[in-house]
């Protein structure tokens, strides 16, 4: 059993950036308030950005009183401007914002979250297990690899990333999940991004098996003793994800 040191990871990557000058440019971040998971994504890109110099600007609105008009003008604004670089928008929005037109909104060159699939970066979780693959030396072309999760963050670009590699996918989700649950034991490799609590435990994995959770979705006390290598719930893809995101952003250009 191991445990992957997200933090060493991403800290690689970040000084790799500090190498080099900031972009001259905003990073705009757009959270809709009263999720606390959007908290912590909030806080911790602010605590990044400060450390690497970087002018993040973050906008808020509030889930009883934010609305598609609201919202997609200042997004429209933002993206207008030359001196902004990056946009961040926090999925998920509040029903009574319209993902579609935001995404419509969203310019493909400042979508360094890659929230949408005609952005022009790479998307942050491929990027982050392809940094645990390669600074760990995992192989992974020709295994079986289970995923949870179709969202588009996490399950949908990950599964087009090993389409083209992975001897099997097994793409599982909330509807196919229990049916097809009992085939988790045959992977190599376990990638989560589902979103719900311990939905996966020590009987979903084989002693062989490397497990990436995205969205908190293993019982770690209970796997970690049993897998060949695990992601913890803190200090394992997060920060990692977080210094691709900085990394996309970085790419844009304009050093001081």
């Amino acid at each position: 059993m191991g445990i992957i040191q997200g933090n060493i990871l991403a800290n690689k990557i970040l000084n790799e950036l500090k190498a080099g000058r900031p972009p001259e440019k905003w990073l705009v971040l757009y959270v809709v308030e009263g999720d606390p998971i959007a908290e912590i994504f909030v806080r911790k890109h602010q605590k990044v950005a400060a450390e690497m110099g970087v002018d993040l600007k973050t906008y808020r609105f509030f889930t009883g009183t934010a609305n598609n008009e609201t919202f997609v003008a200042s997004l429209v604004n933002h993206a207008s401007q030359e001196i902004v670089g990056g946009i961040l928008i926090t999925l998920p929005l509040p029903k009574n914002i319209d993902l579609k037109k935001v995404l419509k909104t969203l310019p493909p060159k400042k979508d360094v979250g890659v929230i949408s699939q005609k952005s022009v970066f790479a998307p942050p979780a491929v990027a982050t297990v392809e940094t645990i693959f390669t600074e760990l030396r995992i192989e992974y072309k020709g295994k079986t690899v289970a995923i949870i999760g179709r969202g588009t963050l996490i399950g949908a670009p990950l599964a087009k990333f090993f389409k083209k590699e992975a001897g099997r996918i097994i793409w599982l989700n909330s509807k196919n999940f229990e049916k097809r649950r009992s085939e988790l034991p045959e992977a190599d490799i376990i990638i989560s991004g589902a979103g719900r609590k311990n939905l996966i435990g020590p009987d979903d994995i084989s002693e062989r098996a490397v497990v990436i959770d995205f969205g908190g979705d293993v019982d770690f006390e209970k796997c970690k003793d049993k897998t060949n290598l695990i992601t913890p719930p803190r200090g394992g893809v997060g920060p990692i994800l977080i210094a691709h995101i900085f990394k996309n952003f970085y790419s844009i250009g304009s050093p001081r």
